[in-house]
């Protein structure tokens, strides 16, 4: 890969960060809810799917504050927290109804999204997901090399 195309790959990553966060704050102003941050409506859809713990997500996910994050939506109502039943240490983080309800109008402005998926991409879901997998993996596994 030449040093330009890389360069405007990183771009194209970082523009899409601003692009998608843009996008999550006018869903959420489109649905009235004037309490979340688009970084918070992310992290409501990743934690729908997964009971995660505070460093899981700080470790897995390139979103800002992640801790400040979470202490606003436990504030809120949006989440709870609940001790592990595999480690007292630790604590899983879980939506609440509220949260539930939250997802359940962003979940709708984002079938929107996907009801367009056809006339922007001619890739196939499956096939970007991968694309994007494959970048990720380039990105964690790649050392430079010395020449």
């Amino acid at each position: 890969m030449e040093r330009k195309n890389f360069n405007a790959l990183l771009e194209h990553i970082i523009r899409l960060n601003k692009v998608v966060s843009n996008a999550m704050k006018s869903n959420i102003k489109d649905i009235g809810i004037s309490d979340l941050s688009p970084t918070q409506a992310i992290l409501l859809l990743f934690i729908s799917e997964n009971k995660f713990g505070l460093l899981e997500l700080a470790n897995n996910y390139f979103l800002p504050n992640i801790p400040y994050n979470i202490k606003q939506m436990k504030k809120y109502g949006y989440i709870k927290q609940e001790k592990s039943k595999y480690d007292k240490r630790a604590y899983e983080i879980t939506l609440s109804k509220k949260g539930v309800d939250a997802l359940n109008k962003l979940q709708m402005e984002i079938d929107k999204y996907l009801l367009n998926y056809e006339k922007f991409l001619t890739l196939s879901f499956g096939d970007l997901i991968s694309s994007m997998q494959q970048l990720e993996d380039l990105f964690k596994h790649s050392k430079a090399v010395d020449i």
